[in-house]
């Protein structure tokens, strides 16, 4: 991926270079009319970025899966904790969605990560034929201006410039990488959540493959899938990776594996963890829980898990409300 970076920034910089100098010359040459084209780049900047993401959304909808989320231009939403707003740092666009039935998660994965490209390709033709039509000098090179936007689009999306890239993906699903196998599993792991099955009811062979693109959530997922067992050494195993890959942030999980295992030296240092949590979630009631059974607070015990168990309806994913259910009710 060392030669896609470099090769997504050669085509960044040759994208900006061709806008500023249309700028450039429209300053020294007074032809004022070019800074319309350069303003037509922005513009259609935009067009491409929320077409190339109805695109995704299309192909999403044709195959009957189910949207979890989506990123455009900064503004983004996620159904799974019910958050919404506007990121500067992620300016990216994605839709995030799972598949109706795990055996098409493979199938789901490659043809909706070329939904974006072919609407593109589709916006491009359109930008070409339209201003060849009315062949007027400014409305004319804006709709070319188009077509080069859509150009640069398409070429960044479709070559294999980095993991998350629309071709990547379709590349590395459809050939079966080993780097995209933990992908394949975690959209399977998500579809089975969703259609009901928890954590341990999911084919165990799902959980094997860790390493590779989205790795972090299959270890997250298989971490569950053994608190559910009962194999909390291996899952409190799994948290403490999961944390170093994770720059060294505290998984709450890891106290509440920690308190199962009666690690008493632990357990009063990790109890800030809790902090991170949404307060109206499953997981914040079951961890707050278990914690407060351990400090031996009986009402503040009651109160979690009959907050709990309230909070398990509220869960996006059915499987893991089965989850959260089950362990609200050990505390």
């Amino acid at each position: 991926m060392k030669k896609g970076k470099v090769l997504g920034f050669v085509i960044h910089m040759f994208a900006v270079l061709i806008t500023l100098a249309f700028v450039l010359v429209a300053i020294f040459a007074n032809k004022y009319y070019l800074m319309w084209v350069a303003l037509g780049a922005l513009v259609h900047y935009v067009c491409s970025s929320i077409i190339h993401e109805l695109g995704h959304l299309i192909v999403i909808k044709k195959r009957k899966c189910k949207i979890v989320g989506w990123n455009i231009l900064g503004f983004y939403n996620d159904k799974t904790n019910d958050t919404c707003g506007y990121s500067v740092t992620n300016y990216a666009g994605s839709i995030s969605f799972v598949s109706s039935q795990p055996e098409n998660a493979k199938e789901d994965l490659q043809k909706v990560s070329l939904g974006g490209v072919f609407a593109n390709v589709i916006y491009l033709v359109a930008c070409l034929v339209i201003g060849f039509a009315i062949w007027d000098k400014i409305s004319t090179l804006i709709l070319l201006c188009g077509s080069y936007v859509s150009v640069y689009m398409v070429l960044i999306n479709i070559l294999p410039l980095r993991e998350d890239g629309d071709g990547s993906v379709y590349f590395g699903v459809k050939n079966g990488k080993t780097n995209y196998l933990c992908m394949i599993n975690l959209a399977k792991i998500l579809s089975y959540l969703d259609n009901g099955y928890s954590p341990k009811e999911i084919p165990q062979e799902l959980y094997e493959v860790t390493d590779g693109y989205m790795a972090e959530g299959v270890k997250y997922y298989k971490m569950l899938n053994y608190i559910q067992l009962g194999e909390l050494r291996k899952a409190y195993e799994l948290a403490l990776e999961l944390q170093e890959e994770n720059e060294g942030v505290i998984s709450p999980e890891r106290l509440y594996i920690a308190i199962r295992l009666n690690y008493v030296s632990e357990i009063n240092p990790l109890s800030d963890s809790i902090a991170y949590l949404e307060q109206e979630s499953a997981k914040y009631f079951r961890i707050n829980g278990a914690y407060r059974k351990y400090c031996k607070d009986e009402e503040w015990t009651a109160i979690c898990k009959q907050s709990g168990l309230k909070a398990v309806k509220g869960e996006y994913f059915k499987g893991l409300g089965k989850f959260e259910e089950e362990l609200i009710n050990l505390i």
